[in-house]
Formats: C-alpha cells, sequence, structure tokens
C-alpha cells in the first residue's frame, strides 16, 4: 500500500511538512495524489521576512490575512509591519486619538485621502491570525525621522525638516517629545504581547535635521553634552529609546544607519536596506550586531 510518513523534530515542523505536501498537491494539479520521491527539509534561515509597507499606500485586514496566507504556505515566519510613515499613520493609539483622525488622513498618490488605519481590536486579531500560522510580527513605529504624519497630527513634537521634507523629524532634544513616544510605544507592546523585537526605523534622518540647530531644546542639549555635530544628537536620542525599550522587548530593531551609533549587539537587531553601501554591512557584522539582509534593490517592490 502506497503512504506518506512523515518525521519531524520539535517546534512547529510538523505544520512545515504539511505545508510541503500542500505544495506537491497543487503542483500536480491532481487532488492530493502526489508523486513518489524523499524531501528532507529545514530551513536555511532562522528569519524568513516578508515587509509591508502601510504608511505609502493602506492594505487593509483582509489583505493582510492574504498576505499572512500566503507567508504560511511559503514558509515566510517574520511578518514586518510598518505602519508609519510620512504619507499617513496606520496603528490607532488611544492616548493620542489625532494620530488617527488627522495623521491617517492620505496616501503616497493621494494626500487627500479619507483616514485609514487598523483599530486596536483589528491589530489583536491579525496578531492572532498571524500566531496561528506561526508568523512573528515586527511592528515599526518609525523615528526620529518620517514623522510628518504624526507631526501633522501633534506638531508640537516636531523637530522640522527641509523645503523637500517638511516636518520629517520629531524634536531630539524635548521631553515632552520623549514622553510622547513613550506612551505610543507602551500602547504598542500591549498589542504585540508575544512579539520578541520592536522597529523603531531610524533610516535617513539627516533629511529633517535642517532646522535642528534652531530649536531651543537642541541648543540647549548641544551646549550641555558638548555636542559639536548633530549626528551626535540623533545618536542620543536612538539610544535613550532603545534603552527604555530594551526593558520589554529581546530586540530593538533599526535600519542600517544606527549601526554607528555604539548600541548593544545582543540587544539589537540591524535591518541592512541599503544596498549601495557594503562597508555598512561590513562595520555591522565587525561590531557583532545580528543583521536581517533586506537589499533595497533588487528586494524592494
Amino acid at each position: 500500500p502506497m503512504g506518506i510518513d512523515i518525521a519531524y523534530g520539535p517546534d512547529d515542523q510538523l505544520n512545515a511538512a504539511l505545508k510541503t505536501l500542500r505544495q506537491l498537491a497543487w503542483a500536480a494539479q491532481s487532488g492530493w495524489s502526489v508523486p513518489c520521491g524523499t524531501i528532507s527539509d529545514t530551513p536555511r534561515y532562522g528569519h524568513r521576512g516578508f515587509m509591508l509597507d502601510e504608511s505609502r499606500h493602506f492594505t487593509g485586514k483582509a489583505g493582510v490575512k492574504r498576505l499572512l496566507d500566503a507567508m504560511e504556505l511559503l514558509k515566510l515566519n517574520v511578518f514586518h509591519w510598518h505602519l508609519t510613515d510620512e504619507p499617513g499613520w496606520r496603528i490607532e493609539i488611544k492616548k493620542y486619538p489625532k494620530l488617527t483622525t488627522t495623521g491617517a488622513l492620505g496616501n503616497y498618490t493621494d494626500k487627500a485621502a479619507a483616514a485609514t488605519f487598523y483599530t486596536q481590536d483589528d491589530v489583536r486579531e491579525l496578531v492572532a491570525y498571524a500566531e496561528a500560522r506561526g508568523i512573528a510580527i515586527i511592528p515599526e513605529i518609525d523615528m526620529p525621522g518620517h514623522a510628518a504624519a504624526a507631526n501633522r497630527a501633534y506638531p508640537e513634537f516636531s523637530g522640522g525638516g527641509s523645503k523637500k521634507y517638511p516636518d520629517f523629524t520629531f524634536n531630539p532634544a524635548k521631553a515632552e517629545t520623549d514622553a510622547f513616544l513613550k506612551d505610543i510605544l507602551a500602547e504598542v507592546r500591549v498589542l504585540f504581547p508575544k512579539s520578541s523585537v520592536i522597529h523603531l526605523g531610524g533610516d535617513e534622518v539627516h533629511f529633517g535635521w535642517e532646522q535642528w540647530p534652531k530649536l531651543p531644546e537642541v541648543k540647549q542639549l548641544m551646549a550641555d553634552e558638548k555636542f559639536t555635530k548633530l549626528d551626535e544628537v540623533e545618536g542620543r536620542f536612538v539610544r535613550r529609546m532603545a534603552d527604555h525599550l530594551a526593558p520589554t522587548w529581546t530586540q530593538v530593531g533599526l535600519w542600517d544607519e544606527a549601526s554607528r551609533f555604539n548600541l548593544p549587539p545582543a540587544k539589537t537587531l540591524l535591518f541592512w536596506w541599503r544596498h549601495d553601501k557594503p562597508q555598512g554591512l561590513k562595520d555591522a557584522a565587525e561590531k557583532g550586531y545580528d543583521i536581517v539582509l533586506c537589499p533595497r534593490i533588487p528586494l524592494y517592490f
């Protein structure tokens, strides 16, 4: 008699084997009749990720579920959920409702589009949906750059920007901005209770440095700390936020620019996206950081 034997180890390897069986059946296009053979399979990479940018174009709950279904079939296990950026803020924060009344308006191609975002109940539903499929979620709340949507809603926390990138940054030295962002991150922690990594962005912040020297809080900080470069101001912000999150998250994720800020390697996960900066990848590796390879070319759609 013909049959199928499945031998599997710990964790969720039985589910992985059943996914392989489904793939074979679909490929054979013959119901549940599959070719004879032997497959020995184990993942080469522990982090097999997909990133979804919700800010530029909102996907919605049904679309995210379709993506999670596809990820499950392909044995991808990390969903990097980029929820905030310049075009729109896409996650409900109870303490700051204007983030999703004002901040969620518009998208990359239509600045007049109606507000679109995920309620906290939506997030909980999608977190459970992903968990049932063996997929971990990394939420991303971008800072101190790519902050224009949040700054439209709460301009008192803006660090300004440039003509090309207005209101691009949060104020990196204002105590009230720190409190605002920490409140947001506290609500995010509750919504993703089993996530081990939170991503803080940290990329392209220099696009919005132009106004920083004029901010009284930045001027005072630079005088107090004897800083001579805005890069030092940015580094202090990133370290403070990472230190704040360290007790409640296993790792803080950041784009590869953050490798220059002397963050603790054991608590930091870097994402190398700048395909044209291979030296940055080399430097980060030499410093002992865990690194996710996600070069813009060829991986960005």
